[in-house]
């Protein structure tokens, strides 16, 4: 019983969302479609690129370059901020934490009495999520409501540079905060296996191209799945699977929650103004994250501008808020290197923060 309960505390989004998705069964229905497969298998495509990267040396390579290339512990966390943040443009939020976070968490390996470990760590997936706001392709939401209203390019660009903005400032300016610590590490730099990174890299090559829907998603994963299956099947036991299965969850109670003709109706009568889509994006993402709630939402409203607003900034907040955090958070928790606990409320506290200066400064007035 003991090592049940270690069990559950240390996974506890995945029994919450297990929970609550049985729940919604149990009053609603269960039915497969409502499980987005093009998301699991894209983010098991991902994972297993991302075991080979970690696997040849690569990332650890690149974390003690990046030490020795910076003069501080404060620089050190603002070239991980930046590269979040401006890789989430054309990567989307999800990838880009999945690629910085595991690189950052070598680098404090090397720094182990740097304070500022969790800010940094915080500051990397909330920069993730306010810059995957800004192309119509950088994330799920934005491509579901470039879509869906038909937006033009230039419209669409309009719309999302101030939040880009502003997202900047204040990611950057709180990078500030944290602890200025001379870096250096005296770790012998160790060979890296270049064949592996080829196939890495042409990994995750394919799989960018198939995210942006020029190859089929679930045939490129089946491709790299085989491949790793032939050189070396061990690179599957480091997929997140219990990640997955939370996802597939939350997508169950989502789905259910969307059926229920109590719900159709409220959207239907009440999210017709700006103010009302702009909340209802918002405060709906909190608890069912941004790209489910795109997908509930949209159908029911014609306010683009205030809907895309509102669950961008949506992003922020709560764990569940985007699936960028859960991610992160799911890595942080597996990594020996930092307290999971302390990056909860750390990260609890950015993210109040910044929504609530975001919420202010772009509610339509």
């Amino acid at each position: 019983m003991k090592k049940l309960n270690i069990w559950i505390k240390q996974h506890l989004l995945f029994v919450i969302a297990t929970t609550l998705a049985l729940v919604s069964v149990v009053f609603g229905r269960f039915d497969f479609t409502y499980i987005k497969y093009d998301v699991l298998v894209s983010l098991f495509g991902l994972m297993v690129v991302l075991a080979l990267f970690q696997a040849s040396g690569l990332l650890r390579w690149a974390s003690i370059k990046l030490i020795d290339w910076s003069s501080n512990s404060q620089v050190i966390v603002q070239s991980m901020v930046l590269s979040s943040f401006f890789g989430s443009f054309l990567l989307s939020n999800d990838i880009a934490v999945l690629t910085l976070l595991p690189i950052y968490l070598n680098i404090l390996r090397h720094l182990p009495k740097f304070k500022g470990r969790i800010l940094g760590a915080a500051l990397i997936v909330v920069a993730a999520n306010l810059g995957g706001g800004f192309f119509p392709f950088s994330n799920p939401q934005n491509l579901i409501i470039y879509s869906a209203y038909q937006v033009d390019f230039v419209t669409f660009m309009w719309w999302t540079l101030p939040l880009m903005v502003a997202g900047f400032i204040l990611v950057m300016a709180t990078t500030f905060f944290v602890e200025k610590k001379v870096a250096h590490t005296e770790v012998k730099e160790e060979s890296v296996d270049r064949s592996v990174v080829i196939q890495a890299s042409i990994g995750m090559i394919l799989m960018v191209i198939a995210i942006f829907g020029l190859l089929n998603i679930f045939w490129t994963v089946a491709f790299i799945t085989a491949y790793v299956v032939l050189t070396n099947w061990r690179y599957l036991l480091q997929v997140d699977y219990l990640l997955l299965l939370t996802f597939a969850a939350f997508f169950i109670l989502v789905g259910n929650i969307t059926d229920l003709s109590l719900v159709q109706s409220w959207l239907s009568a009440n999210i017709s103004s700006e103010g009302m889509a702009y909340l209802t994006g918002l405060v709906a993402s909190q608890a069912f994250s941004n790209v489910p709630t795109t997908i509930l939402v949209s159908p029911f409203t014609d306010q683009a501008y205030s809907l895309l607003m509102g669950v961008n900034i949506g992003g922020l907040g709560t764990m569940v808020a985007s699936l960028a955090n859960l991610i992160g958070f799911t890595i942080i928790r597996n990594a020996m290197s930092m307290n999971a606990k302390a990056y909860f409320k750390v990260f609890t506290i950015i993210n109040v923060i910044f929504i609530a200066i975001l919420v202010l400064l772009f509610f339509p007035w």
